[in-house]
């Protein structure tokens, strides 16, 4: 069914606009009528009482009257009007005593602590006033202002004694007190929220009396001439301040008054303290005897259910006494401090068994701590002079101690083990810390034997295997300063290589226990690998030796975990191991060094590949490093003596070949096809035969014959090719070093290198790969005629023009049309160019012939081939040539008809060219079949 729309609910009418009358008497007009006019009235007065004396106080004293008459006479029918009346009233009432106080002043001449006593009567009289005002009118702003009048009414009471200013907080205690009260009234009579301003401005008069309180007593304490029996006044007045901020939390419960109360108990025995003039043993006691109060006071309100809120803050508070009776004990003497700090550590213990609380037990450690290092401050102690280390040791074993025979659970009981474990172990920490700082060999034994024998223990009875790293950690520290100690330097290296053979063996006896067996491996390995590298840095005499055994550790370890990342420890510490064995038989060259580097990196990799059949993520790692090396190493070679270079290479050469033969790994035998003629190049050396172009060219020769030959027989794919393309990559690199060598010989490896691209192109029939082939002729005719120190640039251009119409007809064949056009017009260019300009130069006339003879030549072959540009740029070249001969001809005439023929001549070529263009663009129809 269709939904039926909803009538509109007609718009509700606007209300009317008010009138002006309406406006004028409204509610705001009305208040701002009667306070502007009062603030008038009262301005006027003030201001007519400024100017005429005489008149001043009749007419306050008339306003006054005048005003609180009227005000309390039309209360009933005019409240609103009379509340502002009664305004008046009350800002007059002041203005008007200070003027008959001025009078009278002047008049009788009294002292100044009359005028106290008069103003504390008018403002007792104005606070009783504006609390009447309060009743009538239920004003919170005469409230206020009656409890302001209240507190300067104390204020002027103390004015009265005219002494020292503690007797001013006094007073403003009893203010603030009778802000209670008034608070306490008000809410009777009405409710909290009207009491509520009286309440808030007797709690500032209460922060004012007790920030001013605290700094009188700041200044004046460190001045002696001020008398000590002042400072009961701050005493009380802040002991009043605690029972204050109890009736106000009564009044008005609040959260933070209870902190305010416990903190207003805070300085009150330094106040005692300064009353008394107690010392510094006095101060303490009396310190401690007030925190302790304090403290049972907190577990007296805890049992309490309306008290228990004070509980927490009660204690908190106690804890600035404590430390103050700390610092001020320590000033005095060792001893006292240390019964302060006992005192405190039992009265936290006591706290912590009555109820737990983790943070009291760690506060009760604390002070522990600081009475047990004080304890060895006494004199009779320090005479026995014990060492620093063993002191902080003991004290962190002893709190581990518990854990020995307590339940082994860590999550047992942890509000009173935990701090118990956590101060342990740092003080422990801090032991080993001081110890390595002091580096005294002697203490460092001890305490790290210690250390060994605890963790050890500790670590058996929790049965948590990798807590057994810590004392692993700790016997190899342990043997160290040791040794120190004992002068067995020289021995180090043997007896740590032991110790790692010792926790290795312990480990592989632990094998079924597999995480204790991982504890003792994984240290065995870690302190062979630092013992290695400081033995590599030592380079003492059989070091190597060690470090090569610490290297077969890996090797068991890879085999023992099944896990490949360890293998990359073997070749690193063999490596280290062979460095300092090279170094004992002063085996100091270079390349040697890094051959046999490469060697144990390459082989090792080898070796792993073929034995080990687990994963080997490292492996790609290992072969680069043992790469590297090699590659380095061929820089290195190349600097050294023909023999030692020739043994170099042929190592590397046996090696890559059995690695590419092991890994079945085609690319790989590219650094053997590349290492032999290196080898054989220094081989050569070594007999006096320095030509190495020729047996490196047989060489490339052989590598392509037995390409040739696996590719042709379809067998051994890829390794053909990487013979292949090492064969002709090796004649490459002969031709380019040919030039370089010399000699008339030089041009026979370039062109067999230029035979075999041209092989290989016919045999994939690839026009493209004759470049290099035509290239490498070009470089063999090139030196041939070099070396046979033929100067004509025509033998030159004929051989390079030759090369390039070959290679432009197998382009052609090839039916590559774009790279056979940039042959073609290379070739010609370099033929007919570097004829015709020949022919400028040495201005022959057989020149012109033999540009003729050559442009009819490549003209023939375009014809042939039906090729446009063989043909139509020879014949541009001879009409070139016979115009530079004509132009030479006739070059004596003069140039003005030279250049006029010209101009008609080629007038002439364009007259016809517009009467010939119909026949030209039909020429070009019947050529579009020819190629380019």
């Amino acid at each position: 069914p269709e939904k039926v729309a909803e009538p509109e609910k007609p718009a509700e009418p606007k209300a009317p606009a008010p009138t002006l009358l309406q406006t004028l008497t409204s509610e705001a007009s009305i208040k701002v009528y009667l306070y502007l006019g009062a603030f008038f009235v009262i301005a006027a007065a003030a201001i007519l009482g400024a100017v005429i004396e005489e008149l001043r106080l009749p007419i306050l004293i008339l306003g006054t009257l005048l005003f609180g008459g009227l005000a309390i006479g039309i209360k009933k029918r005019l409240p609103q009007p009379s509340f502002a009346l009664f305004i008046v009233f009350s800002f007059l009432l002041p203005i008007t005593a200070n003027s008959i106080e001025l009078t009278l002043r002047e008049t009788l001449g009294y002292e100044s602590f009359v005028t106290s006593i008069y103003w504390a009567v008018i403002l007792f009289v104005m606070s009783a006033i504006w609390a009447f005002g309060t009743k009538i009118y239920d004003s919170r702003l005469f409230s206020i202002t009656a409890y302001g009048a209240f507190v300067l009414a104390l204020i002027n009471i103390a004015n009265v004694f005219d002494t020292e200013p503690e007797i001013y907080t006094l007073f403003g205690s009893i203010a603030a007190f009778g802000g209670l009260a008034s608070t306490w009234l008000i809410k009777k009579w009405k409710d909290s929220n009207f009491a509520l301003p009286v309440f808030l401005s007797s709690q500032l008069v209460q922060l004012i009396v007790l920030f001013s309180s605290i700094s009188i007593f700041s200044i004046k304490v460190f001045d002696p001439s001020n008398s000590t029996l002042w400072y009961l006044i701050p005493f009380f007045v802040w002991l009043l301040a605690s029972v204050y901020y109890i009736v106000s939390d009564k009044l008005y419960p609040f959260v933070l008054f209870a902190w305010a109360t416990a903190v207003s108990l805070i300085p009150i025995p330094f106040f005692l303290a300064a009353t008394f003039d107690l010392e510094n043993v006095g101060s303490t006691i009396l310190l401690l005897i007030w925190g302790i109060f304090l403290s049972f006071a907190s577990e007296v309100f805890n049992r309490i259910e309306s008290l228990r809120k004070y509980s927490l803050p009660f204690l908190l508070a106690s804890f600035p006494s404590f430390v103050i009776s700390l610092i001020t004990g320590f000033v005095y003497e060792a001893w006292l401090g240390m019964l302060a700090s006992l005192v405190i550590a039992i009265l936290f213990t006591a706290l912590y068994i009555i109820r737990t609380r983790w943070w009291l037990w760690t506060l009760a450690l604390v002070n522990f701590v600081i009475a047990y290092f004080a304890f060895f401050q006494l004199d009779f102690i320090q005479n026995l002079n014990i060492f620093i280390g063993y002191q902080i040791l003991f004290i962190g074993l002893l709190f581990l101690l518990p854990d020995l025979f307590l339940k082994k659970d860590w999550n047992d009981n942890p509000e009173q083990r935990l701090p118990l474990r956590v101060f342990g172990i740092l003080l422990s920490v801090s032991a080993v810390f001081v110890f390595l700082v002091e580096n005294e060999s002697s203490y460092a034994a001890i305490c790290f034997a210690v250390l060994t024998l605890f963790t050890a223990i500790y670590s058996i009875a929790y049965q948590k295997s990798w807590l057994g790293y810590l004392p692993a950690i700790f016997l190899p520290i342990t043997i160290l300063y040791a040794i120190d100690y004992f002068n067995l330097n020289k021995f180090w290296l043997p007896i740590f290589t032991g110790l790692t053979f010792l926790y290795f063996l312990f480990g592989i006896i632990l094998y079924k226990k597999e995480n204790w067996s991982f504890v003792f491996r994984n240290t065995a390995l870690t302190l062979g690998t630092i013992i290695s590298f400081i033995a590599f840095t030592e380079s003492n005499q059989a070091n190597g030796w060690f470090v090569f055994g610490i290297g077969l550790l890996f090797i068991a370890e890879m085999i023992l975990r099944k896990n490949g990342l360890f293998e990359i420890g073997t070749p690193t510490f063999f490596s280290i191991a062979a460095l300092l064995i090279m170094q004992d038989f002063e085996v100091n060259t270079i390349s040697t060094r890094l051959l046999i580097l490469s060697l144990i990196w390459i082989l090792s990799d080898v070796l792993a590949h073929l034995f080990y059949k687990h994963p080997r993520p490292l492996n790609m790692i290992i072969r680069g490093i043992g790469g590297l090396i090699a590659l380095s190493n061929y820089g290195f070679l190349f600097s050294e003596s023909d023999l030692t270079a020739t043994f170099g290479f042929l190592i590397y050469a046996l090696l890559w070949l059995t690695v590419s033969l092991l890994y079945k790994n085609p690319t790989l035998f590219y650094a053997f096809t590349l290492t032999v003629p290196i080898f054989v190049t220094f081989l050569f050396r070594n007999f006096g035969f320095t030509k190495w172009l020729h047996p490196v060219i047989l060489i490339a020769l052989v590598y392509y014959a037995i390409g040739f030959a696996l590719r042709s027989l379809n067998r051994f794919n890829g390794w053909d090719t990487t013979l292949l393309y090492s064969g002709l990559g090796l004649g490459v690199f002969v031709s380019i070093a040919s030039p370089i060598v010399g000699g008339v010989d030089a041009a026979i490896p370039v062109a067999v290198a230029a035979t075999l691209w041209a092989v290989e192109a016919f045999s994939k029939k690839n026009a493209w790969l004759a470049f290099p082939a035509n290239g490498l002729y070009l470089m063999s005719y090139f030196i041939l005629l070099n070396e046979l120190n033929v100067q004509e640039v025509q033998f030159f251009s004929i051989g390079a023009a030759l090369i390039g119409l070959i290679q432009h007809y197998l382009l052609t064949r090839s039916n590559s049309k774009s790279g056979a056009f940039v042959m073609g017009m290379l070739s010609q260019l370099v033929l007919l160019g570097t004829t015709y300009l020949e022919m400028i130069n040495k201005n022959e006339l057989s020149y012109f012939f033999l540009l003729f003879l050559q442009s009819l030549a490549v003209l023939i072959y375009g014809l042939v081939i039906r090729s446009r540009s063989l043909t139509f740029f020879p014949i541009g070249f001879v009409i070139l040539g016979v115009v530079t001969v004509a132009y030479s001809a006739l070059k004596e005439l003069g140039a003005i008809i030279l250049i006029g023929c010209t101009g008609i001549l080629l007038l002439g070529l364009g007259i016809l060219a517009v009467l010939l263009r119909e026949r030209i663009a039909k020429l070009g129809e019947k050529l579009s079949d020819w190629e380019a």
